[in-house]
């Protein structure tokens, strides 16, 4: 925006030159914009010489835009260096530099050869340069007078034919490493001259540029008025770009062909070579020698798929003619994505990725020049793979490449037929510009996989862009264009080529370019620009054949082909935003509507909405609560109409300035791995030298923006520090102040000028070498009043407004002045908090601007220590401190001290805390409460400091007449002062009456502004509108005259509706008027609910209508058989304007009978009825609890269904080969049914289950399973009715087959049916029952005899204190469902507690007492009991006390051993208490014979259980059990347990457990027999057998075997997926299905733009059953193209294609560190922006209950009371609500919850008691005021027991469990000791793209102050979606997915209470894949005894003898460790 200043002002440049980065070979354009009165000169210097413009530099300046651009054609070497701008007038001058530097001419794609490159830069180079640049100088100086003229001549032929852009700049410039798209150019000649000059260029710098854009750019329409000729005009709108985010592709691409036809248009991805062009040359040029290579190039020698890379050095240095080319065999290598080059200084080199066998031979680079040329050779050699490497199945994987190769024979001998067009590309016609094309044939050979499709355009390749894909997938070929260009238009070829010949077709077709322009754009400033640009298209198409184009109506429905997005985590106050493409594009007629709620979503300051071309979104700033919704977009033309949705949910501002910072330290770690990987390994050589003085405007106007830089070198210190000074004090960045230090560039810019902003800026640069400095004066003159005139002329007046709000905070700033502190206002003592709550302290300090201020915070006299908190703030005097979470040892003083220079001052403020009461009173939502808190205090404490302004109120400006059409929006608008007056008082009146504000009428008034907005207004609105402005001075009056015309066709609303507005506006009004409106009718249903009959656990809804509905004192009541209807989480009642209604979910018999709902008012009552029949279950309950995920399980399943039922074969009719067994169970046992079935892997089998012929479905009683053939059926609890006959039926394709058993349920005689809410009282009333029901159960089932204890109980019976102990026994017999086991200590029962831990499991019963004391000492007794006897065992431990303990050994040889282990791990005070015993199973594995596909289980126990130092091993045949999803072990509290969920032959063999601690070890082994199927034949491990396996598979077989499948060629049964729009970094993921599923010869290969991709840490692929699939992780930009899916098998081949298109982010992360800063700096540029209708928000008044308090007031005792009231204003954020009972505050618990949410109100109390009943009283209070509603509660007492129940039918059952008496307990109080972990973490070596897992176990388990922190390297954890931590019942887990080497480190876990802290250590190391040798194993030497075994060990009978030594290499899987007892080997068990 021009600014017009009054009088003349310096120069000053309003759009700087940006930094930017260039492919050699292409233009480079720099823009800028230069302002001044009178208007400035401008002259372009290039290392101090004046430039002068020719061919190659072309410079522009127009004078009446002041654009200032440089155009540099063919940019190469030699065009380096620092190019100055400088404009003049006589008022003073302006600089702005642009600098290019050497890299600018290396490809965009980094390689890894780019550091090189990078230090090819030499002074001697630089010096070389300049010598040369001197010897011009003279010969310019004598050409510069002829070139001027021609210059001025160029100049008047290039007048109004640049392109006007407008820029919104960005607070930063950077570099980026996207590559820029080559320039589009168009010249004109003209006839009068007698040279050829450039008469306009337009140039369009790619979207990918460096300059990041935080508005939208939108350009004009680039036109030339000197055009002879007529040419087609290319259009595009450019799409807004986000400021955190950048596109790869260029969005809008505008061109104009003048004399020749534009060339097609490329996207370069990488650095191309170009052949010297034409160029004129200059008359005078510097004569170069020959070239001749200094260093040759070296012969290369690499591995195959590794990067090749060649260089050399040529001379001489600088010459612009040298061009390089690069030979393979004598063959010209061209330019490729694999293939890149570089010239630079001297330096050449050519890098090759991926290399191939075919790549080797002789390579040859020459150099040519005008002088002449040189050659340099050197040979390639490549290393071919041998094998695929692999660790585990090398033998395998030979026998695969051997039968790859014969099956490629097979292939090659193949007759392949030439390619032939059996559908040739069809001609397309004419078709309009900006619509999509496709062209599309077939072709035969279709599945020739060597096939090569190319398609032309004119006879030119055609190169693939965002623009045009191409499609080639199974025979099939197309040609895909989106949005249409001019050049476009022609023929096109396709062209397919294989080694038996080629085919062609061709197609053609035109384009119709478009006329007019979308002109989407809502700024009136320009229209005007728009319609010169139409006026410029009607000249242009006036030239051309004159033909008038229609627009075409739409053929198409509308459709989305990308949906909006949840915008689920958007900050308070954030934006938010949403997009989506649209088709048709070209549907001039096409109407897009924006929804939110389903209301329409109206344009606003804050709301944007944008539709072009395809391209809709939608813009929310500042988002708040009331923008939460569903919005949607509704695209409608006359062909039909589409809808897409998304929800937008906001975070509060805490948890956003939680994520803000999480963010913040994620930037900070990503730029530190950014700038670490682009590091130079470069030494410093040099301190600071600043290679050009700071130069910029000196002097500048007040508001103008001043700008410095200058050059600094050396460039490549990363550790060099750019400080600013302002007279001496650091400068600070801020939103008006902003610095760039850039490689080398050095500016600071100071955004609107001020006065104090005059004197000297010195820059200091510092690095390890020495300092710098530079200085400059700033010199601002200020004025009278700067004029802020704009192009957007509405915006004048709220300009103003703004700028007088800058103006009031500038004064304050002024006002403060150094000095020594004052604290303006003290810290204040809080009210006493309880216990959990956060405490606020602030205050107001001044000098507010002084640097050297110090603030401190102590707490009772220590510095308080600022942690998670404990918060500080100081910003702009503003002190506070938040204490989050206070405890009773928070209580006390808090004092601040603030200290500077010149003095100290401090304020003190007390805290009380009280102890928390067994009411839980504090908030769901702390964050909320805080900042309502502080938003309160806030207002409160402004409104305070306010200084009253003692004048009486004015109208500066008066409200306006204003006549409107009714229907239309009408706003009134005056200014009023004083401003700073807080007792003004504004209102509206409408002929003479109080204005009612309400939905139609909102006022505003802020600072100064007063305004009336009426929306839709009617003719009833035409009066007389006063403004009214009170204050304690006296009253001003301002009116205006509203008149609206009526409208003839306008339908009248009825009487009822208008009392609806009516009522509406007067419930929003500001007034706090109780009741405004009477009742004037008494109730009437216009409609009745209606009888309904539902089953069992459904829903029942019952709805009327009734009358009056706008009556506030209606009161409506349900009855249920004439009582009161209990509220609750079942029953919902609706009643919103005259619709009343009732649900109920989940219904239940008792709920069946006559509902009553009774209205009541002032006037009578009306009831209707209605009745209600349940249909209850009579014997299984089917239905679940939860319905929405039933319904989602529904939808899965059905989902799962359709998606597989074409895959698979069924290969035979279903067989069960198991059967089910009959069950006689107990009432409440749980009964099991299972079976086995084949087919197993066919989909289409359904397997149903039946109960007495009658189907049974799933519920949350019953859960059936069909896994892989396994067949089962489970019912947690049984009753008698589910006694019957249970069937399976299954049934597929080719039959079905059925089986049954019989279940048999004793009955309880009368036990309670139903579900318990009380889980413990459950079971043992299951216990009761099974009691009574043993003596029917049949002989076989009730034990045989009496307990009896096979191992008697034992453990250590000699403990210290504070060690743990363990007694285990075993039990006979098992399995006894009547065995009870009891334990006691001392005769008497054992205490329940956290530390007593018993078990009894598979007759084995454990007891662990944890963290034993002395008083634990005794006699320990456990009893088993059951119907036949008891029997009972007993063992005495003993625990000496920490007083008795002896600390002199016994044995000098365990000491010292001792100290060894300690030295080697510390460990923590409780494990060294421990004194372990070696391991010892308590019984030996099992053999397991099983057949394939079975699961395999072995388990065993396991002694000492809390050893921490125990590992448990699992080997098989010697070797470690290998880890995956088919091998689970388990190690828990003693049990160990090794499953496999389904066996294969090959894992027959020898499983081992070795169970190892710090004392010795043990192992216990047993064998795994698995029987394999005839239909598989498995390579083996065992190298021994493979000859023989060979022998096998070429013996002919004698027996039958099973049905095979039958193996067919490859199919790909679905396409592959595209990916598009993919964002760098995400995970791409394709998929598709493939058939045969069951061939073992199928091989599957992944290529990408027809090269194989290598498998590795990024790419993962997927091959099981038919489904495969590529997952790209993190990806790249670079992993944009074409991917191919190639599947081959000994019958053929087939492949799928899908593309993949990922957009590049930007290279530096330029999200801000400081959000506060951000924020502001967008407010000041949204000043310079548009007028903006801003919606002001709805008057907050005095709260008013628009309906009280009401609900049931009689209820009984155990019920659940609930009620609920509406209260206004909905939008007031100051707004509490407080509930008394009985006079006193309530406090809310776990059985009182209240709500207040957008202005409703509600208090519900569970389980109500008898002192619940009183008045309960509901207070809404804010600023203006209170008001109160009250509502009395009567409770009916009931006995000592609570007798209702939701099952009437087990009463008696539970009265009569009662009458047995009840148990007194005691309940004592928890007391809990120090944290101490039982199990210590285990050291971790993965590796990479491993996921890790730590595991420890803590005590004491139940304490709720225990905090579990976790660290890494000495730092808190960060935890993510990665990274995730878990503390469950004493189990703590650290899990972390997909490891890296970055999470390498030491990791503790830190446990606290409140009697001390814990912590436990582990280390995670990952393994480095390129440690392995060529055959993918580490190298590793023989074995070594670093300590060799103890020679002799003396030891009595009976003890444990232990051998120990050490062995190197420690990481060697192969080594085999044996132990041999007098020369023969040991035999190994437990």
């Amino acid at each position: 925006m021009a600014v017009k200043m009054e009088g003349a002002s310096p120069p000053v440049f309003e759009q700087i030159f940006r930094n930017a980065r260039f492919a050699q070979g292409g233009n480079a354009l720099f823009e800028g914009k230069v302002a001044g009165s009178p208007r400035p000169q401008v002259v372009w210097t290039r290392k101090g010489l004046q430039m002068q413009g020719s061919d190659k530099h072309q410079m522009m300046y127009d004078e009446a835009s002041g654009k200032v651009s440089l155009l540099i054609k063919a940019i190469g070497p030699g065009d380096e260096g620092e190019y100055t701008c400088t404009a003049l007038n006589p008022y003073g001058e302006a600089i702005c530099t642009v600098y290019i530097s050497p890299e600018a001419t290396k490809a965009v794609k980094k390689s890894r050869s780019s550091h090189k490159l990078h230090k090819s830069k030499s002074g001697h180079d630089q010096q070389m340069l300049q010598q040369q640049q001197q010897l011009q100088l003279q010969q310019q100086q004598q050409q510069q007078m002829q070139v001027q003229e021609q210059q001025q001549l160029s100049q008047q032929s290039m007048q109004k034919s640049v392109q006007q852009q407008s820029f919104q700049q960005s607070s930063s410039v950077q570099q980026s490493s996207s590559a820029m798209s080559s320039s589009q150019q168009s010249f004109q000649q003209q006839s009068a001259a007698n040279f050829q000059q450039s008469a306009s260029s337009s140039f369009q710098q790619a979207a990918s540029s460096s300059v990041e854009q935080s508005s939208m750019s939108s350009s004009s329409m680039q036109q030339s008025s000197s055009v002879q000729q007529s040419s087609s005009v290319q259009q595009s709108s450019n799409f807004q770009q986000s400021s955190t985010q950048q596109s790869a592709i260029s969005s809008s691409n505008q061109q104009m062909s003048m004399m020749k036809e534009a060339e097609p248009e490329v996207i370069y991805l990488k650095h191309v070579e170009r052949q010297a062009q034409q160029q004129k040359r200059e008359e005078i040029t510097n004569k170069y020698a020959a070239p001749q290579f200094m260093t040759p190039l070296m012969n290369v020698s690499v591995n195959e798929g590794d990067r090749s890379h060649f260089e050399a050095k040529v001379g001489p240095v600088g010459d612009p003619s040298m061009v390089v080319e690069w030979y393979c065999n004598g063959t010209l290598i061209p330019a490729s994505s694999r293939v890149t080059t570089a010239c630079q200084f001297g330096f050449v080199s050519m890098d090759m990725l991926s290399t191939t066998s075919s790549d080797a031979g002789e390579y040859t680079c020459v150099v040519k020049s005008e002088a002449g040329n040189d050659k340099s050779h050197c040979t390639l050699t490549v290393v071919a793979k041998k094998e695929i490497e692999s660790e585990m199945h090398s033998q395998s994987l030979r026998m695969v490449q051997e039968s790859q190769q014969s099956q490629q024979v097979i292939v090659q001998e193949e007759i392949v037929p030439a390619p032939k067009f059996t559908r040739p590309l069809a001609n397309l016609g004419e078709r309009i510009e900006g619509s999509s094309i496709k062209l599309e044939g077939q072709i035969n050979p279709s599945s020739d996989s060597s096939m090569k499709i190319e398609w032309y355009k004119d006879g030119q390749p055609i190169t693939a862009s965002s623009r045009i894909g191409t499609i080639f997938s199974f025979g099939y070929v197309s040609l895909n264009i989106s949005d249409l260009r001019a050049e476009d238009a022609g023929t096109y070829t396709c062209r397919a080529i294989n080694k038996s010949g080629e085919d062609r077709s061709q197609a053609s077709f035109s384009v119709k370019a478009s006329t007019s322009m979308t002109a989407s754009t809502g700024l009136e400033e320009q229209r005007a620009y728009i319609q010169k640009t139409e006026q410029l298209e009607m000249y242009q198409a006036s030239k051309m054949t004159k033909s008038e184009m229609t627009i075409e109506q739409p053929t198409q429905a509308p459709e989305f082909k990308t949906n909006i997005k949840d915008q689920l985590e958007v900050k308070e106050g954030g934006f938010a935003h949403f997009e989506a493409r649209l088709e048709p594009m070209g549907d001039h007629t096409m109407k897009v509507e924006w929804m939110k709620d389903g209301k329409a979503v109206e344009a606003s300051s804050r709301t944007t909405s944008f539709f072009n071309f395809g391209y809709v979104a939608l813009t929310v700033k500042q988002v708040a609560h009331h923008d939460q919704g569903t919005y949607s977009c509704i695209a409608t033309n006359a062909c039909g109409r589409t809808e897409t949705k998304a929800q937008l949910r906001m975070i509060s501002k805490a948890d956003a300035e939680f994520q803000s910072k999480s963010w913040e330290s994620i930037q900070k770690m990503e730029t530190k791995k950014v700038e670490s990987s682009m590091e130079f390994h470069q030494e410093v050589t040099s301190s600071p030298k600043f290679v050009s003085a700071l130069k910029g405007t000196s002097v500048v106007v007040e508001g103008q923006k001043a700008h410095f830089e200058c050059r600094v070198e050396p460039q490549n210190d990363p550790k060099m520090q750019i400080q600013w000074y302002f007279n001496g004090q650091v400068l600070s960045a801020s939103s008006r102040i902003q610095t760039f230090h850039d490689f080398g560039y050095v500016a600071i810019d100071i955004n609107e000028a001020r006065q104090e902003d005059s004197g000297t800026y010195t820059l200091v640069a510092t690095n390890i070498l020495g300092t710098e400095k530079a200085e400059v004066k700033l010199n601002v003159n200020a004025h009278a009043q700067v004029d802020f005139s704009t192009l957007h002329s509405t915006a004048v007046q709220q300009t103003a407004k703004f700028e007088t709000k800058q103006e009031v905070r500038q004064e304050f700033e002024e006002v403060a002045a150094h000095g020594p502190p004052v604290f303006k206002t003290t810290l204040v003592s809080p009210e006493p908090v309880t216990d959990g709550k956060n405490i606020h302290l602030e205050g107001r300090l001044e000098p507010i601007g002084d640097p050297s201020m110090k603030v401190e915070w102590f707490f009772n006299g220590r510095p308080l220590t600022i942690g998670s908190r404990f918060k500080t703030y100081n910003d702009f005097g503003f002190i506070a401190l938040d204490i989050l979470g206070v405890t009773t040892l928070d209580q006390g003083q808090y004092t601040c001290r603030a200290s500077n220079k010149l003095g100290e001052a401090s304020t003190q403020a007390n805290v009380q805390v009280l102890a928390k009461s067994s009411v839980i009173t504090e908030t769901e939502h702390e964050s909320a409460m805080q900042q309502i808190s502080y938003l309160e205090k806030e207002k409160v404490k402004l409104v305070s400091e306010e200084e009253a302004v003692k004048a009486a109120p004015s109208f500066t400006k008066a409200l306006k007449n204003i006549e409107a059409p009714e229907g239309q929006n009408i706003h009134m608008e005056a200014r009023l002062s004083p401003t700073g007056d807080s007792t003004m008082r504004v209102e509206w009146t409408f002929n003479g009456k109080p204005l009612k504000s309400g939905h139609r009428f909102r006022p505003a008034y802020d600072f100064d502004y007063v305004a009336l907005d009426v929306l839709s207004v009617y003719p009833e609105d035409s009066g007389v509108y006063t403004c009214h402005a009170r204050n304690a001075y006296g009253e001003a009056v301002s009116s205006a005259t509203i008149k609206i015309i009526g409208q003839a066709q306008v339908v009248s609303e009825s009487r009822t509706e208008m009392s609806q507005f009516a009522y509406l506006e007067k419930k929003t009004s500001g007034r706090a008027e109780f009741q405004e409106e009477t009742t004037t009718q008494a109730p009437v249903f216009t409609s009745s609910p209606k009888s309904s009959e539902v089953k069992e656990g459904q829903k029942a809804h019952f709805e009327a209508r009734i009358i009056p509905v706008s009556d506030p004192t209606l009161k409506v009541e349900w009855m249920l058989n004439g009582q009161p209807i209990k509220l609750g989480s079942r029953f919902r009642e609706g009643h919103d304007f005259g619709f009343v209604s009732l649900d109920i979910s989940h219904v239940l018999p008792e709920d069946a009978g006559q509902y009553t709902c009774r209205a009541t008012n002032n006037l009578g009552q009306a009831v209707c009825s209605c009745n209600l029949t349940v249909k209850a279950n009579q014997t299984i309950v089917k239905e679940t609890i939860h319905e929405s995920a039933l319904q989602q399980i529904n939808y899965l399943e059905s989902q799962r269904s359709t998606q597989t039922q074409e895959e698979g074969l069924t290969t035979q009719a279903p067989v069960f080969t198991a059967n089910m067994r009959d069950v006689q169970v107990a009432e409440g046992v749980p009964a099991h049914f299972e079976a086995k079935l084949v087919p197993i892997g066919d989909p289409k089998l359904k397997v149903e289950w039946l109960k007495d012929g009658h189907p049974i479905e799933a519920s949350n009683r019953m859960s059936t399973l069909h896994d892989f053939g396994f067949v089962a059926l489970d019912l947690k609890y049984t009753r008698p009715s589910d006694s019957g006959k249970y069937s399976i039926r299954a049934l597929n394709g080719l039959g079905e087959a059925t089986v049954s058993a019989n279940l048999k349920v004793l009955s309880g005689k009368g036990g309670a049916e139903m579900e318990s809410m009380h889980g413990d009282a459950l079971q043992k009333i299951a216990y009761l029952e099974r009691t009574k029901t043993t003596k029917d159960q049949n002989e076989e089932d009730a034990p045989q005899h009496a307990p009896q204890f096979v191992a008697q109980l034992q453990g250590k019976t000699q403990l210290l204190e504070g060690q743990n102990a363990h007694l285990e026994c075993r039990i006979d017999p098992y399995p006894d469902s009547t065995l009870k086991v009891e334990w006691f200590c001392n005769g008497k029962p054992l205490p329940f507690g956290n530390r007593w831990r018993t078990s009894y499991d598979f007759g084995f019963a454990a007891l662990d007492i944890l963290g034993c004391y002395a008083e634990d000492s005794g006699k320990y007794t456990i009893k088993a009991t059951n119907i036949l006897g008891s029997a009972e065992s007993s063992a005495n431990i003993s625990i000496a006390t920490g007083k008795g303990l002896l600390l002199d050994t016994d044995h000098q040889d365990a000491l010292n051993k001792i100290k060894y282990l300690e030295s080697k791990h510390q460990k923590t005070a409780e494990e060294e208490l421990c004194a372990p015993e070696p391991p010892q199973f308590g019984r030996p594995l099992k053999n397991i014979n099983l057949e394939e596909g079975q699961a395999a289980h072995f388990e065993t126990t396991l002694t000492p259980v809390n050893d921490a130092s125990m590992r448990v091993e699992w080997m098989f045949n010697g070797k470690p059990v290998p880890q995956g999803h088919r091998f689970r072990t388990t190690y828990d509290f003693g049990f160990v347990a090794l499953d496999i969920l389904y066996a294969y032959p090959e894992d027959s063999g020898i499983y081992s457990c070795v169970a190892k601690n710090v004392l010795g070890e043990t192992s216990s082994q047993c064998t795994l027999q698995v029987q394999g199927k005839s239909g598989l034949l498995l390579d083996t491990l065992d190298k021994d057998r493979l000859s023989q396996l060979r022998n096998l598979e070429q013996r002919e077989r004698t027996r039958q075997e099973d049905v095979e499948s039958v193996i067919t060629k490859p199919v790909f049964t679905t396409p592959l997926n595209n990916v598009d729009g993919a964002m760098e970094g995400a995970h791409v993921h394709l998929e598709c299905r493939l058939e045969p599923v069951n061939d073992p010869n199928l091989r599957v290969e992944w290529f990408v733009n027809s090269k194989a991709i290598k498998i590795g840490s990024r790419f993962r692929t997927t091959h099981d059953f038919g489904y495969v699939a590529l997952d790209v992780l993190q990806a790249y930009e670079e992993d944009s193209g074409t991917y191919m899916c190639k599947a081959t098998n000994k019958l053929g081949e087939a492949v799928n294609t899908g593309s993949v298109s990922v957009t590049a982010r930007k290279g530096l992360l330029l999200d801000s560190q400081h959000p506060e800063g951000w924020e502001k700096m967008r407010e000041l540029e949204t000043r310079r922006k548009g007028a903006r209708l801003e919606v002001e928000e709805t008057t907050v008044t005095a709260p008013k209950f628009v309906t009280q308090l009401q609900g049931v007031t009689s209820l009984s005792e155990g019920q659940s009371a609930h009620f609920e009231a509406q209260i206004e204003p909905i939008h007031d954020s100051s707004l509490r609500v407080e509930f008394l009972h009985n006079g006193k505050q309530l406090q809310q618990a776990s059985r009182i919850h209240t709500v207040c949410d957008f202005g409703y109100v509600a208090l519900d109390i569970g389980s109500l008691i008898s002192s619940d009943a009183g008045e309960y009283i509901c207070i809404a209070k804010n600023t203006l005021g209170e008001t109160r509603s009250s509502i009395t509660l009567n409770i009916s007492a009931r006995g000592s027991l609570d007798t209702s129940s939701q099952r009437p039918e087990g009463l008696e059952k539970i009265k009569e469990l009662e009458s047995r008496g009840q148990r007194s307990r005691t309940d004592e109080i928890q007391t809990f000791q120090k944290p101490v972990f039982t199990t210590a973490l285990q050291n971790c070596v993965m590796q990479e793209n491993q996921s890790a897992h730590l595991a420890a176990r803590l005590i004491p388990v139940g304490d709720p102050s225990l905090k579990v922190e976790w660290m890494k390297d000495g730092k808190v954890l960060e935890t993510g979606s990665r990274i995730k931590t878990s503390l469950d019942f004493g189990l703590v887990k650290l899990d972390i997915d997909s490891i890296r080497t970055s999470d390498v480190g030491i990791y503790t876990c830190k446990a606290v209470n409140l009697n001390g802290e814990a912590t436990s250590t582990t280390s995670i190391k990952v393994q480095d894949e390129r440690a392995a040798g060529e055959d993918g194993a580490k190298e590793v030497g023989p074995p070594k005894f670093v300590t060799q075994v103890a020679s002799k060990v003396d030891i009595s009978e009976g003890q444990s003898a232990h051998f120990e030594a050490r062995l190197s290499p420690t990481e060697d899987p192969n080594m085999k460790v044996e132990w041999f007892k007098n020369g023969e080997p040991l035999p190994s068990g437990h």
